[in-house]
């Protein structure tokens, strides 16, 4: 991998050169081994290498440059995306509590819920049969006082017809038995 030393070196080099165009004719390479040059004719590759050299170099420096730049746009753009997932997770677990806690409430309110109705259907009951239990009290008592009263005409009738017949009796006994009706309506 290339890094901004190396870069800047090839640069430098670069800048450093014969201006260019360069062209093939009249190149020469040392030999290696005796280390006299031979010179190089217009279709070697080394020639048309080295003559392209002065402009391929520029290019590819300024090429270069534009891929590293863009490069560093991409990993700081990644950066600050790693950066939004962090703080997007960390807000998700966040509200995932925050929403697990809300249904744990709403459990809880919907069991108190539950158990207040249950609690209210057993005192409706309860009233309920209180009032069943007072009714037929009353009932009974009503029906005892009808009695009681009916007995008490009867006895009227018997004390103030000592002599009468069982039916001036019976008469007198209903009267009085509507006449204190009437009077306890009043």
């Amino acid at each position: 991998m290339m890094d901004a030393k190396y870069f800047e070196e090839i640069k430098a080099r670069e800048q450093a050169a014969t201006p260019g165009p360069w062209y093939e004719e009249g190149w020469a390479l040392p030999d290696e081994d005796t280390g006299e040059f031979t010179e190089l004719g217009s279709t070697d590759p080394d020639a048309i290498f080295i003559a392209h050299a002065r402009t391929d170099v520029p290019n590819l420096t300024v090429a270069l440059r534009e891929a590293l730049d863009e490069n560093a746009k991409l990993i700081a753009e990644v950066e600050r995306l790693t950066d939004q997932h962090r703080c997007d997770t960390h807000n998700l677990e966040a509200m995932q509590t925050i929403l697990d806690q809300q249904a744990k409430n709403c459990e809880n309110l919907l069991a108190a819920k539950d158990q207040q109705i249950a609690t209210l259907k057993a005192e409706l009951q309860d009233s309920h049969q209180d009032h069943i239990d007072d009714f037929m009290r009353l009932k009974t008592e009503i029906a005892t006082l009808g009695k009681a009263l009916e007995m008490a005409c009867e006895r009227n009738a018997d004390y103030a017809f000592c002599g009468g017949t069982d039916v001036m009796k019976a008469k007198h006994a209903k009267a009085n038995y509507q006449h204190f009706i009437h009077q306890a309506q009043e």
